[in-house]
């Protein structure tokens, strides 16, 4: 017991660290600015957000024991959007107290006849990670209306480390605003890769419908700058050799973020 609680510390002091280096300063500017809304004319857009979540889950596969803390950080314009998003272990398993992943994303949104065009290029580095090498992807999602809600696919291809690594889902969003303070969304997917992708995330070199999973969030404005987001999302692997791959083949997670945009 005497050995463990200063290792406690650190890792709260981290964690606080973090949450204050993202939020305080953007916090500050919303505080000095009560009167201003929200400019749809504005070159820039700023974001930060800190997501806490039961679990690490990407694609089905579960790439944590227990929590984790997901800060990121964001400018777009231009219709561009520049994000660094990392994942902070804080669960009691290896890597814990310490980023294990940060990812640098660049991505385009254009619609064109209703039809929203969002190419995306990304880089996964994993710090403290000496068995996963840097990789990147791109990929390519596209989304139309078709009522109250949004049918999309998305497709990506990794283009440094594992070429020949695919991952794609289709499947339909719904979003309400109940209110100009607090809105819902939610979405259902199927998702499917190919022999390279299994091989190397799975330990199977095999092509397969992957995965069924789907989420539900609720945003809440505490300011105009200033939201929470509560939410739940589920996903099961859905082909029999897949599952017997993984500890975990149906996974729910449970998280809360907290973001600021200007």
């Amino acid at each position: 017991m005497c050995f463990k609680a200063p290792v406690r510390l650190r890792m709260k002091e981290k964690i606080l660290f973090i949450i204050l280096i993202l939020l305080i300063p953007f916090s500050s500017f919303a505080q000095e600015n009560p009167n201003d809304s929200r400019e749809e004319d504005s070159v820039a857009t700023y974001g930060s957000v800190v997501d806490f979540n039961s679990r690490y889950v990407w694609r089905g596969i579960a790439l944590s024991e227990g929590a984790v803390m997901q800060p990121s950080v964001s400018v777009s314009a231009f219709d561009f959007n520049f994000s660094v998003w990392s994942n902070f272990v804080l669960n009691n398993e290896v890597n814990q107290g310490k980023f294990n992943e940060v990812d640098l994303i660049l991505s385009y949104s254009r619609e064109w006849k209703k039809i929203i065009i969002e190419p995306t290029v990304q880089f996964y580095l994993y710090p403290n990670q000496e068995d996963s090498p840097t990789t990147g992807e791109i990929s390519l999602k596209v989304s139309y209306p078709v009522g109250p809600i949004h049918v999309f696919t998305s497709h990506a291809f990794d283009i440094v480390k594992y070429r020949g690594s695919y991952f794609g889902d289709a499947g339909v969003s719904y979003e309400y605003e109940f209110h100009s303070e607090l809105s819902m969304k939610t979405s259902l997917s199927l998702g499917w890769a190919s022999s390279k992708f299994n091989d190397v995330y799975l330990g199977l070199p095999k092509s397969a419908f992957n995965v069924a999973s789907g989420d539900l969030s609720l945003t809440y404005y505490l300011k105009k700058f200033l939201y929470i987001c509560p939410h739940v999302g589920f996903s099961v692997l859905i082909d029999g050799e897949l599952r017997h791959q993984v500890e975990n083949p149906t996974i729910a997670n449970l998280g809360l973020a907290v973001g600021i945009e200007f």
